[in-house]
């Protein structure tokens, strides 16, 4: 290095020290491998953003039970399901998460499903809303949270609503018969 200001610098007096202490190797050979050491270029990706919303930060939801086991599926009885399609179903009560926090909403619709089995109940319409701008956090919780352990032994299966009863916004959600719960 040349140069008066770069003498002075304390990072340059530091270095002198350290070097001041190692010895040169010599005639002895490095313990490192022998062969100059292949390192792929690694491309990067095409950018897959394909709106500011992808930007966004999503909440994070973490399951407390693995999800999807013995999953309660939509109703199987094909009269049931073309009810479903047309807008027949009459749910025997409403159960309205919309404006709940996720937590919430979820202690909540477990609390009221087990209060409609115990009065002998087979269908409700869960409210969830819509969501602000993709699928709601509530929406797209429900089909997970029914998944779960407490929930499958009340729930027998679950159908979006028809679009006079909610919509994207509702589910209908049919429930097992009360066997001495």
């Amino acid at each position: 290095m040349s140069g008066d200001a770069e003498d002075t610098d304390p990072e340059n007096a530091l270095w002198q020290r350290i070097k001041d202490t190692i010895s040169p190797l010599g005639n002895r050979k490095s313990s490192g491998p022998d062969h100059k050491i292949f390192v792929p270029m690694v491309l990067p990706q095409k950018n897959t953003i394909k709106s500011r919303r992808d930007y966004k930060t999503r909440p994070l939801i973490l399951a407390t039970v693995p999800l999807r086991q013995n999953t309660p599926t939509p109703p199987e009885n094909r009269a049931v399901h073309k009810k479903v399609r047309r807008g027949q179903i009459e749910a025997q009560a409403s159960i309205d998460l919309h404006g709940k926090r996720y937590d919430e909403a979820r202690a909540y619709l477990l609390r009221r499903l087990e209060d409609c089995v115990a009065d002998r109940m087979r269908s409700v319409l869960v409210i969830t809303g819509r969501g602000a701008r993709d699928e709601g956090v509530l929406r797209t919780g429900l089909p997970n949270w029914i998944s779960e352990a407490p929930y499958r032994a009340l729930v027998s299966g679950y159908a979006p609503a028809h679009t006079r009863h909610g919509g994207k916004g509702a589910w209908y959600v049919f429930l097992r018969k009360n066997r001495g719960l």
